[in-house]
């Protein structure tokens, strides 16, 4: 349990990432308070496992202290700009590719970023899979915050700017995907 870090969390779209973080932070002492998606029997299934409050519509009000939205990079910006958040809380999205200003409509925002390939058929273990976390905030507090929330799940962590995330993130999806993906088509030609 953390008796440094007390941080309330909620999420915002119930996929992969949210399958694997969700526990993590659980793990980590971390009060998660809750799960929104569009997919009701996902942030059913969440919720349950997780023993969530859910949410059946976008929340105009959330209470958590930080909200992540785990939802397809796409829909980032649009559904930012759908909650209706105080100045004090955090939004940030958790894409390698989406530039942090895509939830710039909250005054506090940023990027918590696990550079790993995730799946609901099983739960990543952030330290023993070695995942490393990326961070970037709208400010010196955001970026220290999500820091301490990164040294609490990941395997290592580091503040990179949206630009230096696109890149990393372009190098791992060539390193990992592509390969991937060419092995399928070979197998299909077999």
């Amino acid at each position: 349990m953390s008796d440094k870090l007390k941080v309330t969390v909620s999420f915002v779209g119930a996929g992969r990432l949210a399958w694997s973080l969700i526990p993590a932070f659980q793990k980590a002492g971390l009060a998660v308070e809750g799960i929104y998606s569009r997919d009701e029997g996902k942030a059913e299934k969440y919720a349950a496992k997780y023993q969530l409050e859910r949410w059946g519509n976008i929340p105009k009000s959330i209470s958590s202290d930080l909200v992540l939205l785990t939802v397809a990079d796409h829909a980032i910006e649009s559904v930012s700009r759908n909650l209706d958040l105080p100045p004090q809380q955090i939004v940030c999205h958790c894409s390698g590719s989406v530039a942090m200003d895509a939830v710039s409509s909250a005054d506090r925002h940023g990027v918590f970023y696990p550079m790993q390939a995730f799946t609901d058929q099983r739960v990543v273990e952030f330290h023993e899979d070695k995942v490393p976390v990326f961070v970037e905030g709208s400010s010196e507090n955001v970026t220290s915050l999500l820091k301490q929330l990164g040294h609490l799940v990941g395997y290592s962590v580091e503040a990179l700017s949206s630009d230096q995330r696109q890149k990393l993130h372009l190098g791992a999806v060539l390193a990992c995907n592509f390969p991937n993906l060419l092995f399928q088509y070979a197998a299909r030609q077999v």
